[in-house]
C-alpha cells in the first residue's frame, strides 16, 4: 500500500463486559493489520447488542477508517447479529468476499459453510465482519490479504472522484 491506511477493530460480545479482560481475537486482528501495513487505533469491545455495534461502526466510519474489521457475532446464534446489523448500515455489500472465505476456509473447517462472514461498504470505508475466535480471524485476514489493497485503492478512487464530480458542478 503506498499510502497507510487507518484500520480500527471492534469486537462484540455476548458477554462484553465480562470476556473483554479475556479477548484474543481483536489483538490477534490488530496485530494481523498492524504487520501488513495499516495503522491500527484502539481495539473497540462492545456488546452483541444492536444499539453497541451500531454506535461503534458509526464512530469508526465517522473517524475516517478505511478498513473496520468487526470479530465475531457471523454464526448462526441468536445473538450473532454482525452481519444484520452491518448490512443494515451499509452503502452496499462485496458478495466475492464472504464467497471466498467460505471456498478458502474450507481446509480449516467445514463450519466455513454456516458462516454469515461478508464485506460491506459504507462511506468509502470497507466493513468486513469475521469470525471472533482468534485463529479464524487471523485465518480469514489472510485469506483476503492480498484482496485488501486492491479494495482500498478502488474505495479511494471512488470517494476522491467522487468528491470531484460533485464538488466540479456544485
Amino acid at each position: 500500500m503506498t499510502q497507510t491506511s487507518k484500520a480500527s477493530v471492534i469486537v462484540t460480545w455476548d458477554r462484553a463486559g465480562i470476556e473483554a479482560l479475556t479477548d484474543t481475537c481483536g489483538p490477534a486482528a490488530a496485530s494481523w493489520l498492524s504487520a501488513h501495513g495499516f495503522a491500527v487505533g484502539p481495539i473497540e469491545v462492545v456488546a452483541s447488542e444492536w444499539s453497541d455495534l451500531s454506535a461503534a461502526l458509526t464512530r469508526a466510519v465517522a473517524n475516517g477508517q478505511h478498513l473496520v474489521t468487526i470479530c465475531g457475532g457471523v454464526g448462526l446464534g441468536v445473538k450473532d447479529i454482525s452481519p444484520q446489523v452491518v448490512e443494515k448500515m451499509s452503502d452496499y455489500a462485496i458478495p466475492g468476499l464472504g464467497e471466498l472465505w467460505r471456498r478458502e476456509s474450507l481446509k480449516y473447517s467445514l463450519s466455513s459453510y454456516l458462516s454469515r462472514s461478508g464485506g460491506w461498504v459504507k462511506d468509502g470505508t470497507l466493513l468486513l465482519a469475521i469470525p471472533g475466535s482468534a485463529k479464524a480471524a487471523v485465518e480469514y485476514l489472510g485469506i483476503v490479504g492480498d484482496v485488501l489493497p486492491l479494495a482500498l485503492k478502488g474505495l479511494r478512487f471512488s470517494h476522491d472522484h467522487h468528491s470531484e464530480t460533485v464538488e466540479g458542478h456544485a
